[in-house]
């Protein structure tokens, strides 16, 4: 399969109660790209989302989904459902564009790499290099992993779940993350202090998606395997989707664990997501007694 001289690219975005952020970003994302015509915008929008449905869209390459409310995966699984772009981009409603021809960029970058086996992101302003929390990825890519944005994410964590499966194809020693620091997409995010903390932030519990992410290693090892196949142009069966790999259960030591020693990433990555998830267990912990 090969991709066109001007890709098409896809931005994926779940959308609640941010009528003006909403519109800020599709202005930007459109008025910035040097290709208008080569970008598209999946949004998906909550049925009982009254405030956003009244929307009056701008005149831009938009397509709208409407359907009830339910977790941040199988939001982002439907947008990509009903796009068509070669590569897609999983988006916020509270970021603004600021690079002019940020999709030319996007398109040179994809062309390095022929298998169109890559994990891109931009620079927020905000987690930088530290971790791809606008992951770029190539349909063929989202196409061989089968879920690349599993519906168990109820609202965190599908960032770090696709750079961990990247993680794992650079551990196998082949690298294809590309951190493209010169492509800005501002993450507005109300700990910055630019925007304010509304009911979608507070509404989201930050750390319901830790046991679900440890849960999911298998799958990641499975993904990354299908990966490789696809590098070292092996036959991949298209069909195949992974169910047996999703354990919802067990204990915290022992998931930790798994993350720490299962995978071909190497150790000082995996030593980073166990000693991170730690972390977040101490402080969600102490963070209770604190406030009981």
């Amino acid at each position: 399969m090969t991709i066109s001289a001007t890709p098409l690219i896809s931005v994926l975005v779940p959308t609640r109660g941010r009528t003006k952020l909403l519109t800020d970003m599709l202005a930007s994302v459109f008025k910035m790209a040097s290709n208008p015509g080569a970008v598209e915008v999946v949004i998906y929008i909550d049925d009982d989302d009254e405030e956003t449905l009244a929307l009056e869209l701008p005149d831009y390459n938009i397509t709208r989904i409407v359907g009830p409310r339910q977790s941040m995966g199988t939001l982002n699984a439907a947008c990509f459902a009903r796009s068509f772009g070669d590569i897609i981009m999983l988006g916020n409603d509270d970021i603004v564009v600021r690079t002019p021809g940020w999709d030319t960029k996007i398109s040179q970058a994809a062309a390095r790499f022929p298998d169109q086996v890559y994990l891109f992101y931009p620079n927020d302003l905000f987690k930088g290099a530290t971790l791809a929390t606008f992951p770029i990825l190539s349909r063929v890519t989202c196409d061989a992993i089968a879920d690349p944005f599993p519906g168990e994410y109820r609202g965190a964590f599908i960032d770090v779940h696709v750079m961990d499966i990247f993680k794992q194809v650079k551990g196998a020693g082949f690298d294809r993350i590309v951190y493209l620091e010169d492509v800005v997409f501002e993450h507005l995010h109300h700990r910055l202090g630019k925007s304010v903390m509304d009911k979608t932030y507070s509404e989201r519990d930050r750390f319901v998606d830790d046991r679900t992410f440890m849960a999911l290693v298998g799958a990641r090892q499975w993904a990354s395997q299908r990966l490789l196949a696809l590098i070292n142009d092996t036959h991949i069966n298209p069909e195949e989707r992974l169910e047996s790999l999703r354990p919802v259960a067990g204990w915290f030591f022992s998931l930790t664990w798994g993350v720490l020693f299962r995978g071909t990433a190497k150790p000082l990555w995996r030593l980073r997501l166990f000693l991170w998830l730690w972390l977040r267990f101490f402080y969600r912990h102490f963070r209770q007694l604190w406030t009981a």
